[in-house]
């Protein structure tokens, strides 16, 4: 049963994502289907994400741990420790079918749907097989080739059992195309491409894809690829009708990104071949080039911010995360509730590295140019990761500066630096001193009278320098505790309001704290806080 609500709150998810629009001045109550962005927005901020602020204090980086020495560095997990196929090159064929799986790939036909079938030609029948999630159950991509646009998946992208006929499965783009009122959009269309391989005592695997009516766990449907007539068809697994697969790998890797994966499996990071091949830069006088090295640190650093989120929170929203870097999106960076991947744009960091037209564009070359002794852990994929650690969370009430808030314990738990992408490469913060980067970014809230996230992360931050970390993770864990007594009279019914979530918030700080929390924001500024978050004048 975990399994199905799991896959269904992720189908869920996708319809919310290919239809949503545009808004990043607003956070919404957390449901099923939210996302999360970080993306240029269409007025300009303060400050403007172009250009390079001038921090208040200008910051002396002091790493307070010394870098892993290369020598030491673990290699982190495999792909078969993980229990997931290695992402690799593979051969699909079916065991007493005289033929190979392929795509009838031509210059013509690139961007039309094209039926999935089995051909006695040595030739188009070679696919890249990308894992997506990982654990008890995990799901894969298929494309032909390294062709990242293309992948085995439906010609529509949200199937119903009435669009599921003779012929679905093809080789399609799976881009899907959409307008809104904001601007044209085009997004992966993630729930045309996820596939099961449910593996069979002989070595062979049984291939299911999930879909549903209006998305909903009372209607999930499991189908099943079968062999019929020449095509790979869906049947849905009432009528016991599939096909078992062979996978024979012909190479290990993939063409579309290098891969770390961290020590204990918890991250794995999938970066552009590119920055490995030609990723030599000088900036602010440094001079810098990627390795497999920083590649696979980055990766052990994540998983211990990971480790700290989980440590500061009590809350495990996935038991692996997935940097997915090397692909297009029309994103800085974004995050999906139910769904395991943390979304970088490659034009960013693959495609064009002298782009600044995007926040995320410097943000590898300014880490590689800071060199190891930084131990650079990357804020926009922490800032990323802590979103996770609220979707869905209780106490979620305003997540941008509760992201922010969350990666300065990861900092200071783990001896990193960090830097939002609006400083130079010489800017970048520990712990120690990461208030200052937030009050360049986002002003003192109790002067300008104006919220913004940053100014919000400044504030939480001071309080917390202040009272220690202990009462605001007694506070996280609080939330997640209450939730384990629904149904019993000790629980506490949590509001739906996000300026009442906010004020309980800092109730439970002050309560493990022994002090007035509120009392220790200005006035004037806590006002603007709840405004900000609906609350209405009139109960001011």
């Amino acid at each position: 049963m975990k399994k199905i609500i799991a896959l269904a709150l992720v189908i869920a998810t996708m319809l919310s994502f290919a239809a949503c629009t545009t808004d990043n001045t607003a956070t919404p109550t957390p449901t099923p289907t939210e996302t999360q962005k970080t993306e240029a927005p269409a007025t300009t901020p303060d400050p403007t994400p172009s250009a390079t602020p001038t921090p208040s204090v200008e910051p002396t980086p002091t790493p307070s741990a010394t870098p892993t020495p290369t020598e030491d560095l673990e290699k982190g997990m495999t792909e078969e420790e993980m229990g997931v196929l290695p992402v690799g090159r593979y051969k699909i064929t079916i065991p007493g079918v005289d033929g190979y799986l392929s795509f009838a790939l031509s210059e013509n036909n690139i961007d039309n749907d094209k039926p999935l079938f089995v051909s006695k030609e040595d030739k188009d029948n070679i696919f890249t097989i990308i894992y997506q999630t990982t654990g008890e159950n995990p799901s894969y991509t298929i494309s032909p080739n390294d062709e990242v646009y293309h992948v085995i998946g439906l010609p529509v992208a949200y199937p119903s059992s009435s669009t599921m006929k003779s012929g679905s499965v093809v080789y399609s783009n799976y881009r899907m195309r959409y307008t809104n009122t904001t601007r044209p959009q085009t997004q992966d269309s993630y729930a045309t491409i996820r596939w099961y391989f449910e593996p069979n005592e002989d070595g062979t695997y049984k291939m299911a894809i999930y879909s549903s009516t209006n998305f909903t766990v009372s209607n999930l449907t499991k189908y099943y690829a079968s062999y019929e007539d020449g095509k790979i068809v869906l049947r849905k697994e009432s009528e016991n009708i599939s096909t078992n697969f062979k996978l024979d790998m012909i190479e290990r890797g993939s063409e579309q990104f290098l891969q770390y994966i961290s020590n204990e499996g918890k991250i794995t990071l999938r970066l552009p071949p590119k920055m490995k091949k030609e990723f030599i830069i000088t900036l602010d006088k440094k001079q810098g080039k990627f390795t497999d090295e920083f590649g696979q640190t980055w990766a052990n650093n994540a998983e211990d911010c990971y480790f700290s989120f989980i440590e500061l929170t009590n809350y495990i929203p996935h038991e692996n995360i997935i940097v997915k870097a090397y692909a297009n999106c029309d994103y800085m960076a974004y995050v999906t509730s139910g769904y395991n991947t943390i979304t970088a744009s490659y034009s960013a960091v693959g495609n064009d590295f002298g782009n600044a037209s995007t926040w995320f564009s410097n943000d590898i070359k300014e880490m590689v140019a800071r060199g190891p002794e930084a131990r650079d852990v990357n804020f926009g994929v922490m800032h990323e990761m802590g979103h996770m650690f609220d979707i869905g969370a209780d106490w979620y009430f305003e997540t941008e500066s509760m992201t922010d808030f969350k990666l300065a314990y990861c900092l200071d738990k783990n001896g990193l630096s960090a830097s939002p992408s609006e400083f130079t490469t010489s800017q970048y913060f520990t712990y120690s001193n990461i208030e200052e980067a937030y009050l360049s970014l986002g002003k003192d809230i109790s002067k300008t009278n104006e919220y913004t996230f940053y100014g919000a992360a400044y504030r939480m931050i001071l309080i917390q320098k202040e009272l220690g970390w202990e009462p605001f993770r007694q506070t996280y864990h609080w939330f997640m505790e209450n939730r384990t007594k629904i149904g019993t009279d000790e629980h506490v019914a949590i509001p739906t309001k996000k300026y009442e979530k906010c004020e309980l918030f800092y109730k439970k700080v002050s309560e493990f704290a022994g002090r007035d929390v509120v009392a220790m924001i200005p006035a004037n500024e806590w006002k603007v806080w709840l405004e900000y978050m609906g609350k209405p004048a009139d109960e001011e």
